[in-house]
Order: structure tokens, then sequence, then C-alpha cells
């Protein structure tokens, strides 16, 4: 651009001096004319490098923002990942209802009897068990992997707890009525066992690090047998283990530090969806 102006400005400057030597009555005149030509060619090819630069930057900002231009987000069906295990559930739901409606009770064709929702239809409403079979999906440790947590409708008692380890289900824990999982809106997960008489407790997990188990943060809880399970105690003891460090406290310690357990899963914010759609 400097080149094309510089062109110019000796073109004109030439067609002055000509024009001088010819008419010096006349010499002012064409001098601001020069003026004038120069500054009006200056002002144009600037103003053309500054629309182009402008455009250029429009275009590249328009670019830039473009939903096209952008990576799409990767939606997971995660019930497609639990696949395996919700197969199953389904399974045992279908078995259970038909079970009820048997009059032999035959229990000799029931399906994975290993599997953690073998022992939870006990405490099932009798006249409508299908409606009661459900899960959720949780991220519980906020790991971008969201747990499916096995639970009733009607009572919320949760059975069991899987996540995704190694692209495959992993199942975490496995509930029951005498050792009760409770959840509210934290990270915690909660259990409330017996053991039969005085041997009863509170605890409090958390999904480990590496994401594959859980580990104990707390518990309290009340034993009338030591430790080896053996021998009787003269009194029934109440303790507060957290990590790996148990001691031995008071009834009212014990009590008070209770009170901070959820008492159910009316504030675990779990969201059912029925395994088998009514």
């Amino acid at each position: 651009m400097k080149k094309y102006i510089s062109v110019i400005c000796a073109f004109i400057l030439a067609s002055v001096t000509t024009m001088t030597l010819c008419s010096c009555g006349t010499a002012d005149h064409v001098e601001t004319v020069a003026e004038t030509v120069v500054k009006t060619a200056t002002e144009t090819v600037e103003t053309s490098s500054a629309a182009v630069t402008d455009k250029t930057e429009k275009s590249t900002e328009a670019t830039l923002s473009s939903p096209e231009s952008q990576p799409e987000e990767t939606t997971v069906n995660w019930e497609a990942a639990y696949a395996s295990t919700l197969d199953k559930y389904h399974e045992f739901a279908l078995w259970y209802a038909a079970y009820l409606s048997d009059e032999t009770k035959d229990t000799q064709n029931m399906p994975d009897k290993e599997e953690p929702w073998a022992t939870m239809g006990s405490t099932y409403p009798m006249d409508k068990p299908l409606e009661n079979f459900g899960y959720a999906l949780r991220d519980i440790d906020n790991n971008g992997i969201p747990e499916l947590i096995l639970f009733g409708k009607f009572d919320l008692s949760i059975s069991a707890i899987f996540t995704i380890a190694e692209g495959e289900p992993l199942l975490l824990g496995t509930y029951w009525a005498r050792n009760a999982c409770r959840m509210d809106a934290s990270e915690n997960i909660y259990t409330s066992w017996s053991n039969g008489g005085f041997d009863n407790g509170e605890s409090i997990f958390r999904i480990a690090a590496d994401g594959k188990s859980l580990e104990l943060i707390k518990t309290v809880g009340i034993e009338s047998y030591s430790d080896d399970s053996s021998v009787q105690l003269d009194e029934p003891e109440y303790y507060i283990t957290t990590g790996t460090d148990k001691v031995i406290v008071s009834e009212d310690e014990a009590k008070q530090a209770w009170l901070t357990y959820p008492t159910n899963n009316e504030m675990s914010g779990l969201e059912f969806t029925p395994i088998i759609a009514g």
C-alpha cells in the first residue's frame, strides 16, 4: 500500500513541476490541487485497508462463535452402561411378583440368589411389588460417574449401590433391614446396623478416591462383646471409631453423635425410576 501511494505522489509532483514551469501564475493553485489529490488517495487506500482488516476480524470472530465450530458434548447413556445389572434386577422383580402369587412358594427357581436384591422382597408391599422395584442414578462422589442406587418406591429402602469401574458395573454395598442404608444431599453414605441384643450402631462411608470401594469415615455404636467377639463384656460399651481409631465414650457422648445421622431417606433427593414401566 505504501509503495502504491508513493507512486501516485511522484506522478502528481511531476505534473505539478511541469505545470509550474509552464505557468508561474497558476503554481499556487496547482499545488493545492496536488495536495488534495494525494490526501484523497491516501485516505482511500487507508479506508480500504481498514475495511479489509475489520471484515477479516469480524469473519474470524464469527467463525469462533459459530456453533458448528464448537466441539459437541458427549452424552453418556448410563442406563446402557448399567444394562447387565438392570437386566438381572428386572428378572428378579418379575420372579418375585410370580412368587407372591404362587401358593407353593418355590424358591428353587429364584434367579440370582447371590445378588444383592435377593433379600429385598421382604420389605415390599405384597399387593403391588412391581411398582416398588426401582432405581436412581446419582453421582454421589461428584466424579462424573453416577452411581446406580436400587431402592423401593414406598419405603425408600436402598438395597444396593453400584458404580462403573473399568467400564463395568461394580457393587459397592448391599443393604437390608438390619443393615439399612440412608443418604442425604451430601457425599456421605450412612448405614444403620444391628447384630442383635445390644450390638448396634451407625456408620458413615464415602466412596474411596479410587472409585472402587467404600471407606469408613466414622462409626458410633454399642457392643456387648470384645473386639474378637468371643468374650462378653460385663456391661455394654459405647464407642466412636474415626478412621481406624476406636475410642470408648459415655452413653451421652454416643447419643449426641447419633443425632447427626439421617433417620430415613426422605432427604436423599433420589429420583425414582421404576424397573418395570407401568
